[in-house]
């Protein structure tokens, strides 16, 4: 009986430590959900229309920053281009679209993390690279549903394969992306459905019927946990 008795304990003491690694699992997966969500967004976020007469850059950014929760840092190297006026007028649109327009024919470029927009002077080979695709720049749109269902998918992670350009379907399971050139391949994935790759091409519109995956099943689940 005794034998018996620790054997129990024994199996209660590790089935506990198993619910308490899943537990933890579960948190760091969602928090990581969370920060890759919030990453890819920033640059998606809208900014209010914009109605820019004759202005220079450093005073777009200023105006900018009023209107909207980022900030911009600009490296000094940039103060000699920071006094070319422009004129700019936009609805409502993502703030990477609005600083692809604020910035074109200039060789400054620019980098969101979070609220922070960096703007610094471009690189001798970024310079000619900008040349070369500036005219193969394009938004691609479209809306990702359920093969089955023909309804809307939202969170389904849209980006280009082999590189940093991505983004997240909203509550109609919308999505727009820029892309360069032709060559480019779109990847559509998300939780219980099967990853899509869809060659871009010369198209501006690709919509995805994501089907349901197969082999997902929550027997499959495997807990891994670190230390």
């Amino acid at each position: 009986m005794k034998h018996r008795s620790n054997l129990s304990h024994f199996i209660l003491g590790k089935t506990n430590r198993i619910l308490k690694i899943m537990k933890i699992t579960t948190l760091l997966f969602f928090l990581g959900v969370f920060s890759l969500f919030a990453e890819g967004t920033y640059s998606q976020q809208l900014l209010p229309p914009l109605n820019l007469k004759n202005v220079t850059l450093n005073e777009a950014f200023s105006v900018i920053e009023k209107k909207s929760n980022y900030v911009f840092l600009v490296t000094d190297e940039t103060s000699g281009d920071l006094n070319k006026k422009i004129n700019l007028k936009t609805e409502s649109r993502p703030v990477s679209e609005v600083m692809e327009q604020i910035l074109k024919n200039t060789n400054l470029t620019y980098v969101i993390t979070n609220r922070q927009v960096a703007v610094y002077k471009k690189t001798k080979e970024q310079i000619a690279t900008s040349y070369s695709v500036v005219q193969q720049k394009r938004q691609v749109t479209g809306i990702v549903t359920d093969a089955e269902t023909k309804l809307p998918i939202v969170g389904v992670s849209v980006w280009i394969k082999e590189s940093t350009t991505g983004t997240f379907t909203d509550i109609d399971g919308k999505y727009s992306i820029q892309v360069n050139g032709n060559s480019g391949i779109l990847a559509f994935s998300f939780v219980g459905y099967q990853t899509q790759e869809i060659p871009i091409g010369n198209q501006t519109v690709i919509n995805v019927p994501l089907a349901e995956s197969k082999e997902t099943s929550l027997d499959e689940v495997v807990v891994v946990a670190y230390g």
